[in-house]
């Protein structure tokens, strides 16, 4: 029998990484995450006005921290920002899974 293994989502922002994220959430029944979505609620503000304020080298940061902080007992969505693959960690966050580029068409 084949493991179950988690999605990856990784991409620049505003190419439907969200929105695919609960569609395979809800056709999967895998618990997503989404690091936006765990930034935003921690720091009560909009990753826009993140950035803005905080900069990008402290989002990314927050970010990490975000994708180390995730359960990996069950499968799950998985949504980050393609910066993630820059710092290089996204490997090494504890979910032991292949992340698959998603691209946008249209």
């Amino acid at each position: 029998m084949a493991s179950t293994r988690s999605i990856v989502l990784i991409g620049f922002m505003g190419t439907g990484k969200s929105l695919i994220g609960k569609i395979l959430e809800q056709q999967t029944g895998f618990r997503r995450f989404d690091t936006d979505e765990i930034i935003s609620q921690k720091l009560k503000m909009p990753i826009e006005e993140i950035f803005s304020t905080h900069g990008e080298q402290r989002f990314r940061e927050l970010e990490t921290e975000a994708v180390r902080s995730l359960s990996t007992e069950e499968p799950a969505i998985i949504v980050a920002g393609g910066g993630i693959v820059l710092r290089g960690r996204l490997a090494r966050c504890g979910r032991g899974n292949t992340p698959h580029p998603h691209s946008s068409v249209g």
